[in-house]
């Protein structure tokens, strides 16, 4: 049996459903997807190899070096003694980091590496791999 009041509670229903199904469906309601990023704790073990390419006169130049005895010694025919400078002091130096937004983390690492090269040699090519330990918090 109709009545205005059945028909009120319909409509009201009706619209309650619909509107709903528009938030549900429109997934402005439901996070979907969250991001977080985390810069991590990272910190160089001052282990670390150096390859450079160039040339020397018309000839292939290519050198090597690390901070690994062992493994200057193995490629002998290719090292070449280099001083490798962190924070402008010697490699002893344990701060070769530096923290350029002062949150208390490595933003970047400063060195800088002397070769000594004859005049007619050339670099055209640094390559280096350094070791780092990191550790990201969870």
């Amino acid at each position: 049996m109709w009545s205005p009041r059945s028909s009120s509670l319909g409509s009201l229903v009706t619209l309650l459903a619909v509107v709903i199904a528009f938030i549900y469906l429109t997934l402005a309601f439901w996070l979907k997807e969250n991001t977080f990023k985390e810069q991590p704790w990272v910190s160089p073990t001052q282990q670390f190899v150096i390859q450079i390419h160039g040339s020397q006169g018309a000839a292939p130049l290519a050198l090597t070096w690390s901070s690994n005895t062992i493994y200057n010694q193995w490629m002998n025919d290719f090292s070449r003694g280099m001083t490798v400078k962190v924070n402008s002091k010697k490699l002893n130096s344990k701060s070769w980091t530096q923290d350029l937004n002062h949150d208390g983390l490595a933003d970047a690492l400063d060195f800088e590496i002397i070769i000594p090269l004859l005049d007619s040699e050339y670099i055209f090519n640094v390559r280096a791999a350094f070791e780092l330990q990191y550790e990201i918090s969870v």
